[in-house]
Protein backbone atom coordinates (compact mmCIF):
# COMPACT_ATOMS: atom_id res chain seq x y z
CA UNK A 1 0.00 0.00 0.00
CA UNK A 2 1.37 3.68 -0.67
CA UNK A 3 1.41 4.55 2.86
CA UNK A 4 4.14 2.08 3.58
CA UNK A 5 1.55 -0.53 5.39
CA UNK A 6 1.62 -4.22 4.42
CA UNK A 7 -1.80 -4.98 5.31
CA UNK A 8 -5.62 -3.70 5.49
CA UNK A 9 -9.12 -4.83 6.10
CA UNK A 10 -12.38 -2.89 5.04
CA UNK A 11 -14.53 -2.08 7.55
CA UNK A 12 -18.01 -1.95 6.53
CA UNK A 13 -20.48 -0.11 8.92
CA UNK A 14 -24.01 -0.96 7.97
CA UNK A 15 -27.67 0.96 8.08
CA UNK A 16 -28.06 -1.36 11.17
CA UNK A 17 -25.65 0.26 13.01
CA UNK A 18 -25.89 4.08 12.41
CA UNK A 19 -29.04 5.54 13.47
CA UNK A 20 -30.35 8.59 11.44
CA UNK A 21 -27.17 10.51 9.66
CA UNK A 22 -25.37 11.58 8.07
CA UNK A 23 -23.07 12.30 11.00
CA UNK A 24 -19.68 14.36 10.89
CA UNK A 25 -16.90 14.02 12.79
CA UNK A 26 -18.78 11.18 14.31
CA UNK A 27 -16.79 8.94 17.28
CA UNK A 28 -17.14 5.14 16.55
CA UNK A 29 -16.23 2.15 18.88
CA UNK A 30 -14.08 -0.35 16.54
CA UNK A 31 -13.95 -3.83 19.04
CA UNK A 32 -12.67 -6.69 17.59
CA UNK A 33 -10.14 -9.06 18.03
CA UNK A 34 -8.76 -10.41 15.05
CA UNK A 35 -5.82 -13.19 14.70
CA UNK A 36 -3.85 -10.80 12.25
CA UNK A 37 -4.01 -8.08 14.82
CA UNK A 38 -1.97 -10.00 17.35
CA UNK A 39 2.04 -9.17 17.13
CA UNK A 40 4.53 -10.99 14.99
CA UNK A 41 5.50 -12.32 17.95
CA UNK A 42 2.64 -13.93 18.69
CA UNK A 43 1.92 -15.18 15.27
CA UNK A 44 -0.22 -12.09 13.80
CA UNK A 45 1.02 -8.98 11.66
CA UNK A 46 1.01 -5.90 13.82
CA UNK A 47 5.08 -5.06 14.05
CA UNK A 48 4.99 -2.47 17.28
CA UNK A 49 4.37 -4.65 20.96
CA UNK A 50 1.93 -1.74 21.65
CA UNK A 51 0.21 -1.36 18.87
CA UNK A 52 1.39 1.70 17.41
CA UNK A 53 1.28 0.58 13.60
CA UNK A 54 -2.16 0.30 13.34
CA UNK A 55 -4.04 3.08 12.03
CA UNK A 56 -7.47 3.95 10.21
CA UNK A 57 -8.41 5.53 7.25
CA UNK A 58 -10.98 6.99 5.02
CA UNK A 59 -12.86 4.87 2.59
CA UNK A 60 -10.18 6.59 0.14
CA UNK A 61 -7.62 4.31 1.94
CA UNK A 62 -5.36 7.54 2.33
CA UNK A 63 -7.41 10.14 4.85
CA UNK A 64 -5.66 9.38 8.22
CA UNK A 65 -8.47 9.23 10.66
CA UNK A 66 -7.84 10.15 14.35
CA UNK A 67 -8.22 6.84 16.65
CA UNK A 68 -7.80 6.36 20.58
CA UNK A 69 -6.62 3.05 21.50
CA UNK A 70 -9.04 2.10 24.25
CA UNK A 71 -7.47 -1.27 24.70
CA UNK A 72 -4.68 -3.33 22.84
CA UNK A 73 -4.08 -7.05 23.84
CA UNK A 74 -0.43 -8.31 21.27
CA UNK A 75 -0.85 -12.09 22.32
CA UNK A 76 -5.18 -12.28 21.66
CA UNK A 77 -5.13 -9.45 18.32
CA UNK A 78 -7.84 -8.02 20.56
CA UNK A 79 -8.43 -3.91 19.83
CA UNK A 80 -10.69 -1.50 21.01
CA UNK A 81 -10.52 1.66 19.41
CA UNK A 82 -12.64 4.92 19.27
CA UNK A 83 -12.23 6.36 15.90
CA UNK A 84 -13.57 9.73 14.53
CA UNK A 85 -15.04 9.53 10.81
CA UNK A 86 -15.26 12.39 8.89
CA UNK A 87 -19.15 11.10 7.60
CA UNK A 88 -21.20 8.74 9.15
CA UNK A 89 -24.65 7.66 7.07
CA UNK A 90 -26.23 4.06 6.42
CA UNK A 91 -23.27 3.01 4.27
CA UNK A 92 -20.06 4.05 5.62
CA UNK A 93 -16.35 2.24 5.33
CA UNK A 94 -13.04 2.60 6.69
CA UNK A 95 -9.98 0.48 6.60
CA UNK A 96 -7.74 -0.57 9.08
CA UNK A 97 -4.07 -0.77 8.56
CA UNK A 98 -1.07 -2.28 10.17
CA UNK A 99 2.03 -4.26 10.10
CA UNK A 100 4.20 -1.31 9.38
CA UNK A 101 7.84 -1.82 11.05
CA UNK A 102 9.05 1.56 10.70
CA UNK A 103 6.43 2.96 12.72
CA UNK A 104 7.05 2.69 16.61
CA UNK A 105 5.26 5.72 18.06
CA UNK A 106 1.47 5.95 18.45
CA UNK A 107 -0.37 7.58 14.88
CA UNK A 108 -3.63 8.07 15.89
CA UNK A 109 -3.64 11.96 17.36
CA UNK A 110 -3.79 13.32 13.55
CA UNK A 111 -5.71 16.28 12.31
CA UNK A 112 -8.43 15.47 9.69
CA UNK A 113 -11.86 17.76 8.83
CA UNK A 114 -10.16 20.63 11.31
CA UNK A 115 -10.02 18.20 14.05
CA UNK A 116 -7.62 17.15 16.27
CA UNK A 117 -8.04 13.77 17.94
CA UNK A 118 -11.31 11.88 18.92
CA UNK A 119 -13.44 14.16 20.35
CA UNK A 120 -13.92 17.78 18.70
CA UNK A 121 -14.78 21.09 20.61
CA UNK A 122 -18.35 19.72 21.76
CA UNK A 123 -17.18 17.27 23.64
CA UNK A 124 -16.61 18.85 27.19
CA UNK A 125 -15.11 16.06 28.68
CA UNK A 126 -14.85 12.09 27.77
CA UNK A 127 -13.74 9.75 30.76
CA UNK A 128 -12.92 5.84 30.02
CA UNK A 129 -12.33 5.17 33.88
CA UNK A 130 -9.79 2.99 32.91
CA UNK A 131 -7.34 4.31 35.88
CA UNK A 132 -6.41 3.04 38.90
CA UNK A 133 -8.47 5.11 41.42
CA UNK A 134 -6.51 5.09 44.26
CA UNK A 135 -3.26 5.97 42.23
CA UNK A 136 -2.00 10.21 41.69
CA UNK A 137 -4.25 12.66 41.17
CA UNK A 138 -5.75 13.61 38.73
CA UNK A 139 -6.44 9.69 38.49
CA UNK A 140 -9.27 9.49 35.93
CA UNK A 141 -7.86 11.27 32.28
CA UNK A 142 -10.20 13.66 30.55
CA UNK A 143 -9.62 12.31 26.34
CA UNK A 144 -10.82 15.50 25.35
CA UNK A 145 -8.61 18.16 24.70
CA UNK A 146 -10.19 20.32 27.63
CA UNK A 147 -7.76 18.72 30.17
CA UNK A 148 -10.90 17.71 32.71
CA UNK A 149 -9.13 15.13 34.24
CA UNK A 150 -10.94 13.64 37.37
CA UNK A 151 -9.54 12.93 40.80
CA UNK A 152 -11.39 10.37 42.44
CA UNK A 153 -12.22 11.00 46.15
CA UNK A 154 -13.89 9.49 49.54
CA UNK A 155 -12.07 5.86 50.24
CA UNK A 156 -11.59 4.69 46.56
CA UNK A 157 -9.32 2.03 45.95
CA UNK A 158 -7.63 -0.15 43.39
CA UNK A 159 -10.89 -2.53 43.61
CA UNK A 160 -13.09 -0.30 42.60
CA UNK A 161 -12.13 -0.31 39.18
CA UNK A 162 -14.26 -3.14 37.16
CA UNK A 163 -15.03 -4.44 34.34
CA UNK A 164 -17.09 -2.13 32.07
CA UNK A 165 -19.05 -2.24 28.73
CA UNK A 166 -15.77 -1.27 26.54
CA UNK A 167 -12.51 -1.42 28.95
CA UNK A 168 -12.36 -0.03 32.23
CA UNK A 169 -15.04 0.83 34.67
CA UNK A 170 -15.17 2.06 38.92
CA UNK A 171 -17.64 1.01 41.12
CA UNK A 172 -18.73 3.77 43.38
CA UNK A 173 -20.25 3.23 46.51
CA UNK A 174 -22.92 5.75 46.68
CA UNK A 175 -22.19 7.26 50.12
CA UNK A 176 -18.92 9.20 49.31
CA UNK A 177 -16.93 8.04 46.07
Amino acid sequence: FPNGYTYRRLIDITDAQVSAGPHTNFPILFSSTITDLKTTANGGDVTDAQGDDIIFTDSDGTTQLAHEVEKYTATTGELVAWVRVPSLAATSTIYIYYGNSSVTTFQGNVTSNGVTGVWDANYKGVWHLKEDPSGTAPQMKDGTANANHGTSAGTMTSTDQVAGQVDGSLDFDGIND
